[in-house]
């Protein structure tokens, strides 16, 4: 069984917009290329030391546009223990429940619900130690302590309505085994050929793409992982394969 070994990420331009990006690692292990495709039409080509220095070049041939790329290896590891979904409620200045899920990466999404405005919004932030810094398009902004058993306590502000107070809540006791999250990919075959991948990420949701041999497509996917595939829009089926990526 052969093995590819894919990356991903992100490409977030000057202007504020954001474009997922894929592609494959080859190389040595002093010194590993990323090929990546991001969604405008970029093509990304990195060189990675074995000191974590990243440099290379990017090329937009529908636009013209070419430049270069520089970047290291991001040296923070998240703890498990802040790693997951966390929820809970936010009261004084306003009420309501906020839910957060902490990527590996530290990277923080999530949203919060206002019982006095009636809303649910979107969040986003950063992991620094073990504090959650979140901004909320409703202008708030939470600064959550999550302590190594779970418990989240903290505080948020909304300057735009001059609301303010505390927040607190814990990790969800269900967690998925480390056994499955991660990104895994392999091939499919039977009446469509072809690649996939998929990460599954803390909370058990599922994200990636296939893409087809016979149809020439990459398409995104999301779901649960089992051992065959079926569209039961063409009426075709078949079997897949594949592993856990361990680089």
């Amino acid at each position: 069984m052969w093995h590819r070994l894919f990356v991903k990420g992100k490409v977030i331009s000057s202007t504020g917009a954001i474009y997922n990006c894929i592609g494959d690692l080859s190389g040595t292990t002093t010194n590993l290329v990323a090929t990546l495709i991001a969604s405008n039409g970029s093509t990304l080509t990195a060189n990675i030391s074995s000191t974590g220095i990243v440099s290379g070049t990017w090329v937009n041939a529908n636009y013209n546009l070419s430049g270069s790329l520089t970047g290291i290896k991001k040296l923070t590891e998240i703890s498990s223990s802040y790693i997951g979904s966390f929820d809970g409620t936010y009261s004084d200045g306003d009420t309501g429940t906020w839910t957060i899920i902490v990527a590996k990466d530290g990277s923080i999404t999530g949203s919060t619900t206002s019982t006095k405005y009636g809303g649910t919004y979107s969040v986003s932030g950063t992991l620094n130690g073990n504090i959650a810094n979140v901004t909320a398009t409703s202008g708030s902004t939470l600064t959550a302590t999550i302590l190594s058993d779970g418990i989240v306590s903290g505080t948020w502000i909304n300057t735009t309505y001059n609301l303010s107070g505390s927040l607190s809540g814990s990790k969800n006791a269900t967690e998925i085994s480390s056994s499955y999250i991660g990104i895994f990919s392999e091939t499919y075959s039977g009446e469509d050929s072809g690649t996939w991948i998929i990460t599954v990420s803390t909370d058990g949701t599922i994200t990636g793409s296939a893409t087809s041999t016979k149809y020439g497509g990459t398409y995104s996917a999301s779901g649960t992982l089992s051992g065959t595939w079926i569209n039961e829009d063409y009426s075709i089926s078949g079997n897949l394969t594949g592993s856990k990526n361990i680089s």
